[in-house]
């Protein structure tokens, strides 16, 4: 697998109402804070940790990656409430 490492991830944009705003950022919250394996019915949800192990670095660029996965096959809702762009260099 080759490496990318992302050097920023800027927030664009913001739109919808404040409601479900709060709700999507709720479900980040979980899936940030959950092991993946450990949801009973969804046990794909959550992150593998693989990162913390990991020089500071390269553990932030394992943890923006695995996210911006997860958001997509989650939570994608939240990719069309947030306008994300990241800087990527090649490694």
């Amino acid at each position: 697998m080759a490496k990318r490492l992302i050097k920023s991830i800027n927030i664009m944009s913001v739109s919808g109402d404040m409601q479900g705003i709060e709700r999507i950022d709720s479900q980040i919250k979980a899936l940030i804070l959950s092991m993946v394996g450990t949801i009973p019915g969804s046990r794909g949800f959550g992150l593998e940790r693989e990162f913390i192990s990991r020089p500071p670095q390269e553990a932030l660029n394992l943890l923006a990656i695995e996210l911006e996965e997860k958001l997509e096959e989650y939570i994608p809702e939240a990719v069309s409430y947030t306008h994300l762009r990241a800087h990527e260099t090649g490694a």
